[in-house]
């Protein structure tokens, strides 16, 4: 009787994982998948950003730079 407990339980993570995982697919905005590119103003490394960081500051992961998203990305 005791294994019955070990697969309700097992049944009931894999159903939470999974409601979890569609919920995650289902509210993904089109804005979550859309890329940028630029080149680092310092040592011009092709850099990819979000959409939704352009105007914002940060800093190149490659020589440590202070950078600002542009607003237009490179052609």
């Amino acid at each position: 009787m005791d294994w019955w407990i070990g697969l309700l339980l097992l049944v009931l993570a894999v159903a939470a994982g999974g409601g979890y995982w569609l919920y995650r697919v289902k509210t993904a905005g089109p804005d979550d998948d859309e890329y940028l590119r630029f080149h680092c103003p310092h040592c011009k490394r092709r850099l990819r950003y979000r959409a939704r960081q352009k105007g914002h500051s940060g800093m190149c992961p490659r020589c440590g730079g202070a950078l600002t998203f542009p607003l237009v990305p490179e052609e």
